[in-house]
């Protein structure tokens, strides 16, 4: 239990990197906008409304694992 806050800012440090170069290559083109927001564990990713950003832990390849009610909530 004592490394959960490490490791839950280490994700959130890797999420942040990688949003920053995907959104490297969506140029002005009206894009996917992501950014750094508050939160009660710090700074995280929003997106465009302010909603916190998620990456789902159980994909570990291209394919997604997240599918019908899991990716409705």
């Amino acid at each position: 239990m004592q490394y959960f806050k490490p490791l839950a800012i280490a994700a959130l440090v890797l999420a942040a990197a990688a949003a920053l170069a995907v959104s490297a290559f969506a140029g002005s083109d009206g894009g996917t906008v992501v950014k750094v927001g508050p939160s009660n564990l710090g700074r995280v990713l929003v997106d465009a409304h302010g909603k916190t950003l998620y990456m789902w832990a159980h994909d570990k390849t291209s394919k997604s694992t997240c599918n019908g009610d899991c990716a409705a909530y």
